[in-house]
């Protein structure tokens, strides 16, 4: 009796406190937006907003820049007004330095599908600094995302296999600007993304060197050195100055923004491509509509190279991550965690926080397979990801998202498939992050060096600095005099310091 009699009035007392929990306030966070541009319009955002405050009793606010432009700038300025911002993306090495985010390492129980997400990419290594603090949700983890795509129905069209040398996608390139398959001599052999080589090196540099677009240990001296410092560079780098001098890549697409790149690929104008992967599949589906019959193709164990070895390196995971700020209360943060987690513990959550509402902005074509088609609705209430902040490979690569016609998009396959895709050269300092700031204020000239690199090499690459041996090594020699040596001394401490050397 006496039990029973307890158990009531436990559940009176619990009974008591519903009507003070429902008319509690939530608890309030402020994100910002890892998108920029046009929003969602009003209707659209606070559908979700509302959404997800009866699905987890968060109220989430979120902040969307205009432009991408100085992101870090913007963050700050932000940041500097002393309104409520709890929550954001970037690198957190900075923020860090800074003193403006928090460590989350004591919270860890409040995102368990966050990390059973993450594992399988050990993601969580890349936010996690050398004592051992966890700054955040990871963003970036290491992809092979430099695949050399090549036009399969232009191989057809010119009698080719498909290439699995070097060489064998060289006599393609240039029997295609002999060619000319696009017509009016707007055929673009190769593209790339504009600015600098290194997309280039992403894709060939590990076919001339030894450890590719990437760090190295020089066993001569035991220091971490730069890529550009390997044997074989000089070769590779004189090969693509001649694939531009020859045509092989458009004269114009060092200038390009990134936008006409990307038009180019949805043209159909491009053979073969040196840029990142996702320029190129975002623009298929347009691409199949342009040129019907065309096709992409690539070698999922990559191209051999002149020495021998693959030729491609996979992109390094980065400290990119969801940071909490360290003004923000406890109770903030558990709840941006909370905001967080949900949207990992579930499929419809994570596609809803991209795209809209289920049944209103999108709906499963193949509800078993996950398959997901974007519905027909007004602009009235368009949503435009403003509460997407868990981007990253779990969640992107979770839901099969074909496109309007019916075929799977290119960008979600290719994510898909990166636990699959291991034959890239990986970095021996896969995993460590730099901190810049501290580099720079130990080599003050890390700026002028860095700066020097990137401006000669794309002189020596567009032909305005011409490339010898001898103008290759009095480059080299000009960065040494900038203070090269003290660099890679500062880079050799940093790795060794990072691997417990």
């Amino acid at each position: 009796m006496k039990r029973l009699f307890a158990l009531l009035l436990t559940l009176l007392m619990v009974a008591s406190l519903v009507p003070a929990m429902a008319d509690a306030e939530p608890t309030k966070i402020v994100m910002v937006c890892p998108y920029y541009g046009d929003p969602s319009s009003e209707a659209g955002y606070k559908m979700v907003q509302d959404y997800i405050l009866e699905q987890t009793g968060v109220l989430v606010e979120a902040y969307r820049y205009d432009t991408n432009n100085n992101r870090i700038q913007q963050t700050n300025f932000l940041l500097s007004r002393g309104e409520q911002v709890d929550m954001w993306m970037d690198n957190y090495v900075e923020y860090k330095g800074y003193g403006q985010v928090q460590p989350i390492t004591n919270y860890m129980e409040y995102i368990p599908h966050v990390i059973e997400m993450w594992e399988p990419y050990n993601g969580f290594s890349f936010v996690t600094d050398i004592d051992g603090e966890i700054w955040g949700v990871p963003r970036y983890v290491s992809l092979t995302f430099h695949m050399t795509f090549i036009r399969q129905d232009w191989l057809d069209l010119l009698g080719f296999e498909q290439p699995k040398t070097f060489e064998d996608l060289e006599k393609f390139l240039y029997a295609v600007k002999e060619a000319d398959p696009y017509g009016n001599g707007e055929t673009i052999p190769l593209i790339t993304r504009s600015g600098d080589i290194d997309r280039l090196a992403y894709h060939f540099l590990g076919g001339y060197t030894e450890y590719g677009y990437a760090n190295w240990i020089d066993e001569t001296d035991g220091r971490l050195k730069p890529y550009y410092l390997q044997e074989g560079f000089y070769e590779f780098l004189a090969k693509m100055a001649q694939w531009y001098k020859d045509g092989i890549i458009h004269l114009e697409n060092p200038s390009w923004a990134l936008a006409e790149v990307r038009r180019m690929f949805a043209a159909g104008r491009v053979a073969a491509s040196g840029a990142y992967g996702t320029d190129l599949c975002n623009q298929y589906i347009t691409m199949r509509q342009n040129v019907p019959g065309s096709s992409w193709w690539y070698d999922e164990n990559g191209l051999i190279g002149p020495n021998g070895q693959i030729c491609e390196t996979v992109i390094s995971g980065d400290d990119q991550a969801v940071m909490i700020n360290a003004k923000s209360s406890e109770e903030q943060l558990i709840a941006c965690l909370k905001f967080i987690d949900w949207v990992y513990s579930d499929m419809d959550n994570i596609i809803t926080v991209e795209k809209g509402i289920k049944g209103v902005h999108w709906d499963y074509e193949d509800e078993e397979l996950k398959i997901v088609k974007m519905l027909s609705h007004s602009t009235d209430i368009a949503y435009k990801s403003d509460f997407w902040a868990c981007i990253g490979l779990p969640t992107e690569s979770a839901p099969y998202v074909a496109d309007p016609d019916g075929v799977q998009n290119m960008q979600n396959q290719m994510l898909r498939k990166q636990k699959e895709l291991n034959y890239a050269k990986r970095p021996i300092d896969e995993g460590v992050i730099y901190d810049t700031a501290v580099r720079d204020e130990n080599v003050p000239s890390s700026s002028d060096i860095n700066t020097m690199r990137k401006e000669r090499m794309m002189a020596f690459f567009t032909g305005a600095e011409e490339l010898t041996p001898e103008s290759w090594n009095a480059f080299i020699e000009e960065l040494y005099d900038l203070g090269l040596d003290d660099y890679i001394d500062e880079y050799t401490r940093q790795y060794k310091e990072a691997k417990g050397l």
